[in-house]
Order: C-alpha cells, then structure tokens, then sequence
C-alpha cells in the first residue's frame, strides 16, 4: 500500500519484538509486545487498556542488538484483541533521539528486503 494513500511518514513492519513501557503518573514498568514498527511508532500489544492521549515511555531492543531503544509516545488507538484477550495500542513517538530513530528505519528497512528476498525463491 502507498505510504502517502495511508497517511505515513514512514514504512512499517510486522515484528515480534518484547518491550517494557511505563505510563506517565504511574511508577514502574510493565510488560508488552511491540507487534507493528516504523520510525513513527508502534503497534504495543499489552494486557491493560490505555486510553487514547496517554503518555507511555518505550524501552525495547532490536533484534541482534544490545543497545536498548527509549522513546516517548503518545497512545493515538486503542482496542481490544478479543481472540488474544489483550489490548493494541497505536502509539506514535512524541519525543525519540534521531539516531535511535534512524535505528528504527534501518530496521524496518532490512526486515523489508529480506521478506522480499524470501517471496522471490
């Protein structure tokens, strides 16, 4: 689909990455699953609901790397994944350092070629 059709500033991919998150007002992390990737933000799989206009800080690791990615985000959709009986939530970074961000698309750039490669043998 055309990024500029879907109103995306940047590509996205389908990914199974572990995240922690924290919500703003609240102490502590809790645990998710980052399910959608792209420069902008993300898909965040969690056990809880969060309202749209909520702050969360990010905490995840690419794959094959050590150095951990943080971000800011705001939730912008939020719904229930009724088979999986958790929530899915839309979050687009607010606040995220360049190069962390340049990571990112790097990333999802090279998850991108290599279904490609994949779909071509």
């Amino acid at each position: 689909m055309d990024r500029q059709r879907e109103g995306r500033a940047y590509f996205r991919a389908a990914v199974s990455i572990p995240a922690r998150y924290a919500v703003d007002g609240r102490t502590g992390y809790a645990e998710g699953w980052i399910n959608d990737l792209s420069g902008g933000g993300v898909k965040l799989v969690t056990e809880e609901d969060l309202p749209a206009g909520g702050v969360v800080m990010l905490r995840f690791k690419l794959p094959e790397s050590s150095e951990p990615i943080d971000a800011r985000g705001r939730v912008v959709l939020s719904y229930r994944d009724c088979p999986r009986g958790s929530y899915a939530l839309g979050v687009t970074f607010v606040a995220i350092d360049a190069r962390q961000r340049e990571r990112i698309v790097r990333y999802v750039q090279m998850v991108q070629l290599r279904r490609l490669q994949e779909g071509m043998r």
